[in-house]
């Protein structure tokens, strides 16, 4: 037995409706005349075989029949978009975008191979890369400018809105030049009065862990910079808590302090707005992002040989020079 299945621009007519509770408001956005929507309501309701709107003065509102149908109805005009745009750029008919934020943590690490993935799959893409911190790239995403963000999952970071996906962990320590007076120190109390770097990791583990209060340090610098840090460290005599990505990537001129039961670590999360549908690329891409995560060895501090990782040697003589 055959089934009758509705058609497409019911399905989308329907969605406008449901939307707006209004006909009029929906014929305005769609720009087609309200005797066409009322039209195709009417025949999607008899296509379905129950009512899915009840009309009053005040507009429209959904039937349970209704409120259950619009769930499948959204999904499947999102998915035949979505089908309908990645056909498009598969074919090198079109070009589409991708636009998103990372933690310079992010992009020392698996952001290369990320993208490096999606345009085997997708040559004709187009990516916008910002290396922004994370309340900032929130904000962009949710006025539209960016369609996710990556970075730390914290207490003072508002994710009202926004769909939040764990990406990983990745373990800091305590890191010096090489050479410095306190690079063989075992205990926090012998730190206690050095002069340190407060970046967001130092400012997670002080609110994580009661110990980094004690801390009293002759003079603090307080950067969210990448480069700013790991100059003041290697230049500058300063201490400062560290991934360890960024560690591993300076070994020729960073150490580890050895201190004896010390533990911290970041935890990374990708968000996306709740009530905006993502781009089939855009799912892609985040895709890769959890693969890239779950294959990175986070809690690695030095760069194996044949790694495609490479220590950033140049960056580091220039700031000793």
């Amino acid at each position: 037995m055959s089934v009758r299945l509705p058609k497409i621009q019911q399905l989308t007519i329907f969605q406008a409706v449901a939307s707006s509770r209004s006909i009029n408001a929906a014929a305005r956005s769609l720009g087609l005349p309200q005797s066409t929507l009322s039209r195709a309501v009417k025949e999607l309701e008899e296509t379905l075989n129950c009512q899915l709107f009840v009309r009053g003065g005040a507009g429209v509102t959904l039937t349970p029949a209704g409120m259950c149908f619009q769930r499948y109805a959204s999904s499947i005009v999102k998915e035949l978009h979505q089908a309908i745009e990645e056909t498009a750029c598969l074919s090198g008919k079109s070009q589409h975008t991708v636009s998103f934020a990372v933690p310079s943590c992010v992009s020392r690490s698996i952001l290369n191979s990320a993208m490096t993935r999606l345009l085997r799959s997708v040559p004709q893409c187009r990516m916008n890369v910002e290396v922004v911190p994370f309340t900032t790239s929130l904000e962009r995403v949710e006025r539209g400018v960016l369609d996710f963000a990556i970075g730390y999952a914290r207490e003072n970071v508002s994710f009202a809105g926004f769909t939040v996906e764990p990406l990983m962990r990745c373990p800091c320590a305590v890191a010096c030049a090489i050479g410095h007076s306190l690079e063989h120190a075992t205990t926090l109390a012998e730190l206690a009065h050095a002069n340190w770097v407060l970046n967001e990791e130092f400012e997670i583990w002080q609110k994580e862990q009661p110990e980094a209060l004690r801390l009293q340090p002759a003079y603090v610098v307080r950067s969210q910079g990448y480069f700013l840090t790991n100059q003041m460290v290697a230049r500058n005599g300063f201490l400062a808590l560290l991934s360890s990505v960024q560690i591993r990537r300076h070994r020729d001129h960073l150490t580890v302090i050895p201190l004896r039961g010390f533990h911290a670590s970041t935890d990374y999360v990708l968000a996306y707005p709740k009530d905006r549908p993502r781009t089939a690329l855009t799912e892609r891409l985040i895709g890769y992002f959890h693969q890239e995560a779950a294959e990175y060895d986070w809690n690695a501090w030095e760069i194996e040989e044949g790694s495609p990782e490479t220590p950033f040697r140049s960056q580091a003589h220039d700031m000793g020079a």
